[in-house]
């Protein structure tokens, strides 16, 4: 992958789409971790598809705000290098 860092954090991913899927809770939280080669944590950039759905700060704290499904995307360096379709459950 370039030199890029590995996902560290991986659920059951579909097999057809390698997309990986993580439920919360609305008002419950989640923590996505990326690695280097090195196992050291990398610094990546973290974004949400919907705020009102889920939240993601620049550690990679995730937040369920309302039911719904949010994609939290993971950038490097400018590149994407990895996304997390993310299910809220209401309260």
């Amino acid at each position: 992958m370039d030199g890029l860092p590995k996902l560290q954090f991986m659920k059951e991913a579909n097999p057809e789409t390698s997309e990986i899927y993580i439920e919360v809770n609305a008002g419950s939280t989640t923590k996505l971790i990326v690695r280097d080669a090195e196992a050291i944590v990398a610094r990546c950039n973290w974004t949400t598809s919907d705020e009102n759905i889920a939240t993601v700060n620049k550690s990679g704290l995730v937040t369920g705000v309302s039911e719904g499904i949010a994609t939290i995307t993971a950038t490097y360096k400018d590149r994407e290098i990895g996304k997390f379709k993310i299910i809220v459950n209401g309260n």
